[in-house]
């Protein structure tokens, strides 16, 4: 994967600290700053992105490309968590 030859997190990935994190940012979002609906995405290759974003009720909203920053061109999905669904899910 693209991304994999510069990301500094190697050393935690796969500790459960994203699910916490996730957990967190959208009671922040619905809780504290009040949004209804939550868009969120991931590129196609990358299914522990995918994986997070469906433990926590995410569905499936749009597929589209993504131009990255190294020039890239990546096959995305983006998916949306409405407010009423949540807590429900990733508990």
């Amino acid at each position: 994967m693209p991304g994999d030859r510069i990301c500094p997190f190697k050393g935690i990935l796969g500790k459960g600290l994203m699910p916490e994190a996730v957990r967190e940012a959208i009671r922040y979002l619905f809780e504290e700053i009040g949004l209804d609906v939550i868009f969120c995405g991931y590129f196609l290759s990358n299914s522990r992105s995918r994986r997070v974003q469906e433990k926590f009720g995410f569905r499936h909203y749009a597929l589209g490309t993504y131009k990255t920053m190294f020039g890239t061109i990546e096959e995305e999905a983006v998916n949306m968590l409405k407010k009423e669904d949540w807590p429900s899910a990733g508990s």
